[in-house]
């Protein structure tokens, strides 16, 4: 950012080099505050250097009055500061956000001053996801000593199109010329011009006049129409002209102008119906910009359209609703799939690398429907673009804090590596969210989302409901099984425990379902049991049928309740192991058998 030259005129030099001054204060002060934070005491030095230049000018001229234009600052006609359009450039964020005047007045002092900074560096990033903008927030703000003026977008109010002003094609031109009645004549002018024509065909005319009056009319116009083709013939010097035109104009793209005329075209619409034909119209655009990359397009229309919005909502208001749908249409991910390097990220990360802010920018102002494309859009980025993969997990993160719903959902859809990359964003969510999401994961078909999805739940829930992770007791990892039967003697209730691992347990048998953690379910129960645990105990050891006898099945059933009922110790268990060691039927007094010699 640079100072612009100043022409010095007699009689305001003075004037002229304070404003200066004071400006190059206020772009140093701006410059501190995007740097560093508010207290820093970079930040705070040069407040105070543009609050007592301020002062001093203010003192001296009574006021301060800038005028913003194209990036730059005015004095009474001089642009004094003219910068890039960039985020640290004051001038620019005034510019982009239709701030067209900025008055300082006496009595202005440090507080107001640094509520002005902290506008426009809360407003830097155009993508701002809070949804408003400088003029709202100045607006908002109420300052005292300070006033602005924003362009009058309602000026354009008056513009409309004359479709009647659109003449049809020449030929059609002429023919309805001729088919009405009252047409008037032919033009003199090109009379005379087909006349002189006609007489530099010398001899070849008067003898056409020797023939029969049709003949000679058709010879004429013969006549007529060779000369007229000499006269348009062009060189080839000149076709080659013309042909480079052509192309060039084919190669030229105007979605710039069309975005602008689109814009324009909105502005003025008071009729709903006509409202949503434009608005159809840009989402097509918008689209189109993204397929070609035009990030930078993409963006302009986006947050356009946001501004109009919050500028018009006041006086029509039918447009919230339409807007806010038209904003949840480009959000859609069925439309983004359509788009050429959605599924090809080599595209994101190299051929489209200059203008990837801006896309960044435009998902920020897109709801969180848009998660549904960033998910599988980062899972297919490398390690080797962490740049790109921080982005989009920032992007989400912020997305899944505003509908955590949206997010749990793109989870439950995703494969592993999606739902471990963004796990982080399951513990930084509120402890409902994170709970809710974290029971969802252990549902997952992969081993590692369970194990990382009953961490996240244990964590964020205070009271655990064991009864919702009851579908875990019949997971085959034996980390989630070792940790689940901790946590359940640990923080459960024993009547709660014993209660679920019988259920369990009765179910397991019903349907025969027996794995390599069945031991530790029974030792479990036996640890929180009762005698409420015994009847179900003495019903899996004892009831057995012939087929069964001398075979292994249910036999670890078998094992394991007689090994519950001796962990019980209880004079009613004791009395159904010896029970059972005395039984003719070999199952059973096997599995007491086994019981009474390992549990000592």
């Amino acid at each position: 950012m640079t100072s612009a030259s100043v022409k010095q005129r007699p009689g305001q030099d003075e004037e002229l080099q304070a404003v200066l001054k004071t400006i190059q204060a206020f772009t140093a002060a701006f410059k501190s505050y995007s740097l560093y934070p508010e207290d820093h005491v970079f930040s705070r030095t040069n407040l105070e250097k543009f609050a007592n230049q301020l002062a001093a000018f203010l003192a001296s001229y009574g006021e301060l009055s800038l005028g913003i234009e194209k990036n730059s600052l005015i004095y009474e006609g001089e642009k004094i500061f003219a910068g890039p359009p960039e985020e640290n450039n004051p001038a620019y964020l005034l510019t982009r956000d239709g701030v067209i005047r900025l008055d300082f007045f006496q009595g202005i002092d440090t507080v107001e001053i640094a509520q002005l900074f902290r506008i426009l560096n809360r407003h830097r990033s155009a993508g701002d996801e809070s949804g408003g903008d400088i003029v709202t927030s100045l607006w908002q703000a109420d300052f005292q000593h300070l006033e602005y003026e924003e362009v009058d977008l309602f000026a354009l109010e008056g513009f409309n199109f004359d479709l009647a002003s659109l003449k049809a094609a020449p030929d059609e031109s002429a023919a309805a010329a001729v088919d009405r009645p009252d047409a008037p004549g032919p033009d003199n002018s090109r009379t005379k011009t087909v006349n002189t024509i006609a007489e530099t065909t010398g001899t070849e005319a008067t003898a056409a006049q020797d023939q029969s009056p049709a003949r000679s009319e058709t010879v004429t116009n013969l006549l007529r129409m060779e000369q007229a083709l000499k006269i348009l013939a062009i060189t080839p010097e000149e076709e080659a002209i013309l042909r480079s035109y052509v192309e060039e104009e084919e190669r030229t793209d105007y979605t710039n102008d069309i975005i602008e005329i689109l814009l324009i075209i909105l502005i003025s619409q008071k009729n709903k119906l006509h409202f949503t034909q434009v608005l159809k119209f840009l989402e097509a655009v918008f689209f189109d910009t993204l397929n070609k990359g035009n990030f930078h397009l993409a963006y302009k229309l986006c947050s356009n359209v946001l501004t109009i919005r919050n500028r018009i909502k006041a006086i029509r208001p039918w447009t919230l609703d339409l807007v806010d749908s038209f904003i949840t249409s480009l959000s859609l991910p069925e439309h983004w799939t359509e788009l050429s390097w959605v599924n090809n990220p080599l595209l994101v990360t190299t051929l489209f690398k200059e203008h990837q802010k801006f896309l960044w920018h435009v998902v920020r102002m897109l709801t969180p429907d848009i998660i549904f494309t960033l998910g599988p859009l980062m899972g297919s980025i490398g390690t080797d673009n962490i740049d790109v993969r921080n982005e989009l997990y920032e992007l989400i993160a912020g997305k899944a804090r505003k509908d955590p719903d949206a997010f749990n959902t793109l989870l439950a859809q995703s494969d592993e590596n999606i739902n471990l990359l963004l796990f982080p964003v399951v513990e930084d969510l509120g402890s409902m969210a994170g709970e809710k999401i974290s029971l969802q994961m252990t549902r997952h078909a992969s081993v590692e989302v369970r194990r990382a999805g009953l961490s996240g739940y244990l964590t964020h829930a205070s009271t655990p409901d064991f009864a919702a992770l009851y579908h875990l007791l019949n997971d085959e990892d034996d980390v989630i099984v070792g940790r689940l039967l901790t946590i359940l003697l640990s923080r459960a209730q024993p009547e709660e425990a014993e209660a679920l691992l019988l259920r369990y347990l009765e179910q397991a048998v019903t349907e025969g379902i027996e794995h390599a953690h069945m031991f530790e379910y029974y030792k479990a129960l036996s640890q929180c049991g009762s005698f409420r645990s015994v009847k179900l105990l003495q019903q899996i050891l004892m009831e057995s049928k012939l087929t069964q006898m001398f075979s292994n099945i249910n036999s670890v059933h078998k094992k394991g309740s007689a090994i519950a009922l001796k962990i019980l110790g209880t004079e009613e268990a004791l009395a159904v192991l010896q029970k059972g060691v005395r039984s003719l039927r070999p199952d059973i007094r096997m599995a007491c058998q086994f019981a009474l010699e390992k549990v000592k």
